[in-house]
């Protein structure tokens, strides 16, 4: 292997996360470096700043919202035999099924970007190594264990703010405090990711409507009795084990969902990327001709965005142990 020169090397490695002052197992056993000039490492940067496709998101998210709301028109003036012969219905439900996953897409997509572009020198390659367990982790030991500081979010999103802005600027303080609470919560939410899992890998999941019914038996009254729409997919759980075999029980979970929670919460994700991006990139131009930074201030109460009006229910059947047993195969 050829020497690389010295002076045209820059080692990029990716132990830089020590600056949310933990150390877990998780990230890496080993250091990874890249032999690099450091004039190529920003030109990469640039590269990546400046072209990163935030805007699928909002192209998805909002193209998914007119089909929506105006489904028989579409269908009607564009979808042709095949579309005009299934049922509008069942076409409905599957674009409103596809909100859950977006949420769980964009949130991915926003806090291993928020990661990578606060602990690495090449943010695009390092989001490459985190998959969803190294970002749930970082989700448990770092945003929800309260080891990101306000200089960590201004960092990802207000990067081309000097570091006095927070002590000077009461709403850029509410901003970074309300960006804290709100990666937290949809935090908390993406850990519970077992439907993201069927989804993405084969799509093992079954979208359909179904009524619920709950009744508070103290006061015998009825607190909620309606029909919504759900994802089904199957779990299991051991319950015996014998060296190398196992003997496990199914278990159908049933998941309700309102469409209007996680369109909402999918569209607020991709403005907090685009903030992001619109900092990384006035970062390098240094603001507009003036020198002055345009950025989004996040002035909005939590409740808002977070209306428990989906009642977060998952409905669990375990199917009875039985004499057969069927391997998996």
């Amino acid at each position: 292997m050829a020497e690389i020169p010295v002076q045209w090397v820059c080692l990029l490695t990716d132990e830089l996360w020590r600056v949310f002052r933990c150390q877990p197992a998780y990230w890496t056993a080993m250091t990874i470096s890249y032999a690099l000039s450091e004039e190529d490492k920003n030109r990469i940067n640039r590269e990546f700043f400046d072209s990163y496709d935030h805007k699928y998101w909002f192209y998805k998210l909002k193209t998914n919202r007119i089909l929506v709301d105006n489904l028989e028109e579409f269908v009607n003036e564009f979808g042709g035999e095949d579309l005009q012969e299934e049922s509008i219905e069942g076409l409905r439900l599957s674009l409103k099924s596809e909100a859950v996953y977006d949420f769980f897409h964009t949130t991915e997509a926003l806090i291993s970007l928020f990661i990578a572009n606060r602990v690495s020198y090449i943010p695009w390659r390092k989001m490459r190594h985190l998959g969803v367990h190294q970002i749930c982790d970082f989700i448990r030991d770092v945003i929800l264990d309260d080891s990101l500081s306000q200089e960590d979010i201004r960092y990802a999103f207000y990067r081309g703010i000097g570091e006095d802005a927070l002590e000077e600027s009461e709403e850029l303080r509410e901003s970074v405090e309300f960006i804290e609470t709100y990666l937290k919560t949809v935090g908390t939410r993406f850990l519970d990711n077992d439907l993201y899992n069927e989804y993405k890998h084969g799509l093992r999941v079954v979208t359909s409507r179904k009524s619920v019914t709950i009744t508070d038996e103290e006061a015998q009254k009825t607190v909620l009795d309606e029909e919504g729409s759900v994802h089904t997919y199957l779990q299991s759980e051991r319950i015996q084990k014998d060296g190398s075999d196992e003997i496990h029980q199914l278990i159908k979970a049933t998941e309700w969902f309102d469409y209007e929670v996680y369109h909402d919460l999918s569209l607020f994700n991709y403005y907090m990327i685009k903030q992001m991006f619109d900092s990384l990139r006035q970062n390098i131009r240094g603001g507009d001709e003036e020198g002055m930074l345009d950025i989004t201030l996040f002035d909005y109460e939590l409740e808002d965005l977070f209306e428990d009006n989906e009642y977060r229910l998952t409905e669990k059947h375990r199917y009875p142990v039985g004499e057969k047993l069927y391997e998996l195969g």
